[in-house]
């Protein structure tokens, strides 16, 4: 440490006049009175030799030894954290407890109770002696952001130290506004239905870096932000409240630790109506086993509003991606075909199954006997019995009861 002997002057001499204090490294340096050592020494702890000596009459003198102790200064850290907070109220200011940083100071000491911890809100203040009011420390505001405090460590040997750590108010994540989710129902029209919010987490981080996006129930949870208060929504989730629903979204700055909240409001739409249609049962054409269907008929059965397109499709799979469909006149053995029901502003769409039944031609022979009578009249007419051919018309079909014969005088009549 450095030492300034010439403080101790007045103390060896009394106060007397007319001599002259030098300091020696040891006795035999003081009885000869040389070398001197200089007002300013810098040593380790040790005994130096004070000699005074008279001016006049010259030559005489005395000496004295002078004990140097070099004093332990506070043992602090290189360095402490710093204090952050978030700025909650976005004024660029909080209120600070400076004594929480007391342990960290004092942590390489021993006997931490020993020490006196002053704080001071600029270095100006500190080469002034002006220390932030005891009242204060707990709930200091800070004056600019960031801000330096400088603490002064004393021990009990009066020795001090100094060291500094920083107030940060921390900014509030930014981040896009959430865009309402929109999703169609799922056709049970119940107003339920799955949302990815990934999507929602995309938008919302989007053009920032360092975000941590979770969603909750409720802004308490939100806030919380702790699973034991409550779980974050998984990114597929089901909406609660049919329809309409209101989610909450915490943004986190990942860097700061720093969060805010904001709300996402979910919107089912409901899928355009698909009303039940059919059975449409068509009789076979030539026996094949087929027939030729008008799905058309069915649309205004189906859903009746111009604002929707109705397609029709071969199974649920092909209705439920739009392609590809069937014609309108559509040639098949029994099956069940899909109706598409799509909105044509929402995209939005419903579906149902059809069936549709191919009828059993009857077996008829390929030929039958005619009638035949006499002409007894000679004028080329006779009344015939037509049902007497009944018989031979349904003779190929085990339940003949099953069938009503018709008769047509023409082609033309049968149209």
């Amino acid at each position: 440490a450095q030492f300034d002997l010439g403080a101790l002057d007045n103390t060896i001499d009394g106060g007397a006049s007319n001599v002259t204090v030098s300091y020696h490294a040891s006795q035999a340096f003081a009885n000869v009175g040389t070398p001197t050592l200089p007002m300013l020494y810098t040593t380790a702890s040790t005994t130096v030799f004070a000699r005074v000596e008279s001016n006049s009459p010259a030559g005489c003198y005395n000496t004295v030894a002078v004990v140097l102790n070099v004093e332990d200064v506070p043992n602090l850290p290189a360095s402490v954290p710093n204090l952050e907070l978030c700025d909650t109220e976005q004024d660029g200011t909080r209120e600070f407890d400076l004594t929480s940083q007391a342990s960290s100071i004092a942590a390489n000491e021993p006997n931490p109770g020993d020490y006196t911890l002053t704080y001071y809100a600029s270095q100006t203040d500190l080469q002034n002696d002006t220390s932030i009011p005891g009242a204060d420390l707990s709930a200091y505001e800070n004056t600019s952001d960031p801000q330096t405090i400088y603490v002064e460590v004393e021990g009990t040997n009066a020795c001090t130290s100094v060291i500094t750590f920083d107030l940060i108010v921390n900014d509030l994540p930014s981040y896009n506004t959430p865009v309402e989710l929109s999703i169609c129902d799922d056709g049970s029209a119940d107003g339920i239905a799955s949302f990815n919010l990934n999507n929602a987490t995309s938008q919302i981080s989007s053009g920032f870096n360092n975000l941590v996006i979770s969603y909750y129930e409720t802004q308490a949870g939100a806030d919380a932000g702790d699973p034991s208060v409550e779980p974050a929504l998984p990114q597929n989730y089901t909406n609660g409240n049919p329809y309409n629903d209101t989610i909450y979204v915490r943004i986190e700055d990942s860097t700061t630790g720093c969060y805010t909240t904001d709300s996402l409001d979910l919107e089912v739409i409901a899928s355009p109506d698909a009303n039940p249609a059919g059975p449409l049962e068509v009789c076979e054409q030539n026996n094949s086993g087929t027939a030729q269907f008008n799905l058309s008929q069915l649309n205004g059965t189906i859903n009746n509003n111009p604002n929707v397109t109705i397609t029709y499709h071969a199974n649920q799979a092909d209705a439920n991606a739009g392609t590809p469909t069937v014609p309108v006149s559509y040639t098949t053995a029994s099956t069940t075909v899909f109706a598409r029901v799509e909105d044509n502003s929402l995209a939005c769409y419903n579906t149902i199954g059809i069936t549709l039944t191919v009828l059993e031609q009857p077996n008829l022979p390929s030929t039958i006997s005619p009638l035949e009578q006499c002409d007894t009249e000679g004028d080329g007419t006779r009344e015939f019995d037509l049902t007497s051919q009944e018989g031979a018309i349904l003779a190929n079909e085990a339940t003949s009861g099953d069938f009503t014969v018709s008769y047509y005088a023409s082609v033309q009549d049968r149209s």
